[in-house]
């Protein structure tokens, strides 16, 4: 009994998902664990009061500051930011969002006014480059926006509701209530493609509790996975590009004992990987490529 009990935990742990957050007030980037957010490991420092930040095509991670218009790329295993260019929104708006649409590889932007309008935008990832695409006066104070695996863009707007996006025109359609009450600059909103589940990061304005929520994609009601430490600038969860399958390495469509091998060797330090290598060897998501992500392919390839 207490081996199975000891199985069962060593499951759990590899099955993790992971998040990368970026705390508002000082800027530390930590990879926490979804479903138990107070889990975190402090990678390093960034900078202060982000917009947000997303992983975009091979999962680089990019960020955008409310208000500086400064585009930057990050390094997640040190924190390192290196600026790509300059990003800027419509006058009398802050950035408030950023969001991956895997089924266009495109990088979306939003900004709000703070009580009035929401902007959306497309971001081009080499320059910066911020290019309106429609405004709503509907969702006027829009946190957050993100992409489930379908292409559809949903928001998250101050104090407590969801809406649905029109990605081509920023037209805004009510989904539903979340069931708190919110207020500020710290929140984050992204999708898991590991289990299929929209989070959000928040607080509630009236109790001033920190937490990640489940979004329900029906309703719009969220639902507390665990409380956080930190007010959220950027919330960020790494997502498949078309076509790839974590543990195909070599891109070869299948997972196999040469993506294991491949693996291996970048542990052993003999070969080195690319961003997307990285990505794909990253088979529990931890943010990290290790042991764990060996034992969980080789249990796949035999089980397949």
């Amino acid at each position: 009994m207490k081996k199975m009990f000891t199985i069962i935990i060593f499951l759990q742990i590899l099955l993790a998902q992971n998040a990368f957050v970026i705390d508002y007030n000082n800027g530390d980037l930590l990879n926490i664990v979804l479903n138990n957010p107070e889990d975190e490991i402090l990678i390093g420092t960034t900078i202060q009061f982000l917009g947000d930040a997303e992983f975009g095509l091979n999962n680089v991670l990019y960020a955008l500051p409310k208000s500086n218009n400064q585009f930057y790329q990050i390094d997640t295993t040190n924190a390192t930011m290196t600026q790509i260019g300059t990003s800027i929104p419509l006058d009398g708006h802050e950035w408030s969002g950023l969001a991956y649409d895997i089924t266009s590889s495109t990088l979306y932007a939003s900004s709000t006014t703070g009580n009035s309008a929401s902007g959306f935008y497309t971001i081009d990832i080499s320059t910066g480059t911020a290019t309106h695409i429609g405004t709503t006066t509907i969702a006027q104070t829009v946190a957050d926006i993100a992409f489930d695996d379908n292409g559809q863009m949903y928001a998250y707007n101050l104090s407590n509701s969801i809406y649905l996006i029109d990605k081509t025109n920023g037209s805004a359609t009510l989904l539903g209530n979340t069931g708190l009450n919110a207020a500020g600059s710290w929140h984050g909103l992204d999708y898991s493609f590991h289990d299929n589940t929209m989070y959000m990061s928040t607080y509630n304005s009236i109790t001033w509790e920190k937490t990640i929520r489940t979004v329900n994609l029906s309703t719009g009601s969220t639902t507390s996975v665990g409380n956080i430490n930190h007010w959220a600038g950027g919330f960020a969860i790494t997502h498949p590009e078309a076509e790839q399958i974590l543990g195909d390495v070599n891109g070869d469509n299948t997972v196999n004992v040469l993506d294991v091998v491949s693996i291996v060797g970048y542990i052993l330090g003999s070969i080195e990987f690319n961003d997307t290598e990285m990505y794909l060897a990253d088979y529990n998501e931890d943010g990290d490529v290790n042991v764990l992500d060996v034992v969980m392919i080789v249990g796949f390839i035999i089980n397949n």
